[in-house]
């Protein structure tokens, strides 16, 4: 059965990234905007898993490439080896 919700943390586990990657990618406007639990923390949802494919995988999401924001500074994702 699918996660109904996941921390950075686990989200960013699920699609081989950290979770500063995924809050990062929230920051810029690439994701949708998570929400905070009782906690504080921010909750992801399905919605969120598929947009992080979407964005990990070079696919436009359906709203086009209008939506993708671009940013200043670097990206906090290390570069993949040839070997992954």
């Amino acid at each position: 059965m699918p996660r109904l919700f996941y921390t950075a943390g686990k989200l960013g586990a699920e699609m081989g990234i950290s979770a500063k990657t995924v809050i990062h990618f929230e920051k810029r406007g690439l994701i949708s905007p998570s929400f905070r639990d009782h906690n504080n923390w921010r909750r992801y949802t399905n919605r969120h898993k598929a947009e992080m494919i979407s964005l990990l995988t070079g696919r436009i999401p359906r709203g086009g490439a209008e939506g993708i924001k671009q940013g200043e500074g670097a990206s906090p994702c290390p570069p993949r080896s040839q070997t992954e």
